[in-house]
């Protein structure tokens, strides 16, 4: 038996209508609401972040920053008219990413400055090293799988490179970054053995050695070693050294780019940020964005963020749930080949 005890409730006129009118505003808090919600799961935006107050923190999200010699910057210090190289890796097409920093109180107040923004590979924007024609047979051991090589062992995927295997996280990443999964090779315990194991393998990893990317317009090879791309100069070479598919790449990412001049936020002297549009990169293979961003004079940067955004549009709407689906199918079903169109 149940009691109720809204029966003895009795409300005065003006509680009445105070009611009334809060009971009816709830409707289109919850629809504004449901609203708002979706916007956020079908237009997102992700943001990177760098604290160079505290370089070595688990929470550094932007990879690598970097000199033109692809030396670490860890204290925020750019030289005047010198480059700072950073990355940061995600899936997906946005349409613009917005890079914020914030100096520390010691440094100079640039004038001007600008950054470039291109799309493709971590390793295949590496510089580009000698020319490679023939596969030094010593290289590898008969009983060792090529440097570069997918395995499965006890229900994990493995990349080898270097006497390690690196475990990939997840399909995700293992789709991000190029590789095909008619590619991976079981290995036995024995073969798995004979490797140690390396650190996991994340959407942030780079290609190890012994990666081979294919260029679309022109099918040119490169086989990446010790921070460098090398040419393969013949297609028998290339095979030579393949035991997966290459990755594959296009040239376009190392020629097309989007480019912003830094701005002055009005709320403080010492925070700067500039929008570049990405829209043009959209077509481009690869997970890693890529920037280059350089000032006028001398500074100091305490933080840098960068926020990816997608604007609203039927076109992003419709990629957003194809990305949605592509998500589901590599959770649930990894694997499976999935239409481009």
């Amino acid at each position: 038996m149940g009691f109720d005890l809204t029966k003895e409730a009795v409300l005065d006129a003006k509680s009445r209508r105070t009611y009334r009118f809060l009971q009816a505003a709830i409707y289109p808090a919850a629809i504004l609401g449901a609203v708002y919600f979706s916007y956020l799961i079908l237009f997102p935006s992700r943001t990177f972040e760098f604290d160079f107050t505290s370089p070595n923190s688990s929470a550094n999200s932007i990879i690598s920053p970097r000199n033109e010699l692809g030396i670490p910057i860890t204290n925020g210090k750019i030289e005047k008219n010198k480059n700072m190289f950073f990355d940061a890796a995600l899936v997906g097409n946005f349409s613009k990413a917005i890079v914020n920093f914030t100096l520390s109180n010691k440094s100079d107040l640039p004038e001007s400055g600008s950054v470039e923004i291109r799309r493709s590979y971590q390793a295949f924007f590496y510089p580009e090293g000698e020319p490679i024609e023939f596969k030094d047979k010593l290289s590898e051991s008969p009983d060792t799988f090529n440097d570069g090589t997918l395995i499965s062992y006890n229900n994990g995927i493995y990349v080898v490179s270097g006497g390690f295997v690196f475990p990939i996280d997840n399909p995700v990443t293992f789709e991000s970054m190029g590789y095909n999964w008619n590619n991976v090779i079981p290995a036995s315990a024995d073969e798995f053995s004979m490797y140690q194991k390396g650190k996991l393998f994340n959407i942030k990893a780079v290609h190890p050695d012994g990666t081979i990317f294919s260029v679309a317009e022109d099918g040119q090879y490169y086989i990446i070693k010790g921070g460098l791309k090398h040419p393969l100069l013949s297609a028998n070479t290339a095979l030579a050294w393949m035991k997966n598919d290459p990755i594959m790449v296009s040239k376009k990412g190392l020629e097309i780019s989007s480019r912003c001049e830094i701005k002055k936020n009005i709320f403080s002297a010492r925070q700067y940020s500039c929008e570049l549009p990405i829209e043009n990169l959209a077509s481009l293979t690869g997970k890693d964005y890529e920037f280059r961003q350089n000032f006028s004079q001398n500074v100091a940067i305490d933080s840098l963020s960068v926020t990816f955004k997608k604007v609203v549009s039927v076109a992003n709407f419709k990629t957003t749930l194809r990305e949605m689906l592509i998500r589901i199918i590599l959770r649930y079903a990894p694997g499976y080949q999935i239409s481009t169109q």
